[in-house]
């Protein structure tokens, strides 16, 4: 089975200075958001480490195709189609595709 490759991105504050930088799927999600997820997609309000995987699988997918039609994001842009997924990243201002040089 083939796993699913993510691009390279930044989480930055609002002085543009990097809070996450590494693999989208790498991103932390937060608890309740998982939990929405979950019920959403498995009706699971307890989810095991298999549904966990999924919804995180599955947040960072939609965030790729963000990113693939904006690769610079602000918070705002985010909370219309995405809201709360960066949550677990005190004074996250903007998601961005990091560029390989």
């Amino acid at each position: 089975m083939l796993k699913a490759s993510f691009p390279d991105v930044q989480i930055l504050d609002g002085q543009g200075a990097p809070i996450f930088d590494g693999p989208l799927q790498d991103l932390r999600f937060p608890e309740k958001l998982i939990i929405g997820k979950s019920m959403e997609f498995f009706r699971d309000p307890e989810p095991c480490f298999i549904h966990r995987s999924a919804v995180a699988s599955r947040l960072a997918a939609e965030l790729d195709l963000l990113l693939r039609e904006q690769p610079d994001l602000s918070l705002e842009d985010m909370e219309k189609s995405c809201p709360a997924y960066l949550g677990e990243y005190a004074g996250a201002r903007r998601l961005r595709l990091k560029k390989v040089e």
